[in-house]
């Protein structure tokens, strides 16, 4: 059984910078936090049921949605 994706307490919906359906979706730039997403970074992409698309950077991954960094050497 998985549990659902969900953000963690105080993350605040109103600041997600929702990029419309029709339009080229902002990669290199988190929709919550405005901070640079890196050429190689591997961001979180979330989409809404009307398909408007939102990106997150490694920090706000990490901070709001508590993923965590696997650095293979």
């Amino acid at each position: 059984m998985t549990t659902p994706l969900a953000p963690k307490p105080g993350f605040d919906w109103t600041r997600v910078q929702w990029t419309g359906p029709h339009a080229l979706v902002e990669w290199e730039t988190c929709s919550y936090c405005g901070g640079p997403i890196p050429e190689d970074g591997v961001p979180l992409r979330l989409w809404n049921d009307k398909s408007w698309a939102a990106v997150f950077c490694e920090a706000c991954m990490q901070t709001w949605w508590g993923f965590e960094r696997c650095d293979q050497d």
